[in-house]
């Protein structure tokens, strides 16, 4: 069966978290590093995950907006691809093969095919950076304000160096199809983010509280190939649409039954 894991932010990696991890089924994580980067003991966090059996499956790079790759500055543009470096080269040498970025907003002051450019470059460089460390960069889909928000932008955006990557996030796909966007990474496809919406925005829900159809996406994930961790992206105590507090449980019992060919039921 396939690892079956979940996002946890920086500031929440305690060995608390492990432990339920481990006693609620998972078998992998996400290293989200986007609300202190700088400060995460990457090898506290190895420890960790070694006592508990939880494999470090990805780290996603920070996003927030000082630490985009699409800042306004080209001074704050070098500094934050310095950082993503810090950061790969932290996680790398713990183990961390796989690393989740975003491709970012368009750049102020430049017009969308300049903003493409610039990121294409600076990908392909993360790209060949992470590669020295023995990892790969996967490239996310996004939502339509962003870069890489279809399929066909997303992989012209990789497509400077076939080093690069792609992380499927279900519900950022807002223009396009998920069978259409599957039929086209096929192999690019590296790591995924789980998570339903209303196909109107981005909601991070529970799978089977949207409108996405998980047998049907499911056969076209096995279809294509893909095999790697399923992580959801949805933290454990939410609570604004379900009936109480989500744990972590409920995340793998909702794997196993998409995995079974059931429609995942509520919580």
């Amino acid at each position: 069966m396939r690892k079956i894991g979940i996002r946890y932010y920086d500031t929440d990696l305690s060995e608390q978290s492990f432990i339920a991890m481990s006693e609620g089924g998972m078998t992998a994580v996400e290293l989200c590093c986007v609300k202190e980067p700088a400060n995460l003991d990457f090898k506290k966090v190895r420890e960790r995950a070694e006592r508990y059996g939880i494999y470090i499956w990805t780290t996603h790079l920070p996003f927030q907006r000082e630490w985009a790759i699409t800042q306004e500055t080209e001074q704050a543009r070098k500094w934050a691809f310095d950082f993503q470096c810090m950061m790969i080269e932290r996680a790398a040498d713990i183990g961390v093969d796989k690393f989740v970025i975003h491709p970012g907003k368009p750049i102020s002051g430049m017009s969308r095919e300049e903003s493409k450019n610039y990121v294409k470059d600076t990908l392909s460089r993360l790209a060949d950076f992470a590669h020295t460390r023995g990892a790969q960069i996967a490239v996310e889909n996004m939502i339509p304000s962003c870069l890489g928000n279809t399929v066909d932008e997303l992989l012209e955006l990789i497509s400077e160096n076939d080093k690069l990557r792609i992380c499927f996030d279900t519900n950022h796909l807002l223009l396009g199809s998920h069978e259409e966007f599957l039929d086209k990474v096929r192999d690019k496809l590296i790591t995924m983010h789980i998570n339903d919406y209303d196909f109107e925005n981005e909601r991070h829900w529970l799978a089977g509280y949207g409108k996405i159809d998980w047998t049907a996406l499911y056969k076209k994930i096995c279809e294509v190939g893909y095999e790697g961790a399923w992580i959801y992206e949805l933290s454990p105590g939410e609570k604004d649409y379900t009936s109480r507090p989500l744990t972590v449980r409920d995340f793998y019992n909702n794997a196993i039954e998409i995995f079974s060919g059931k429609v995942p039921g509520k919580i």
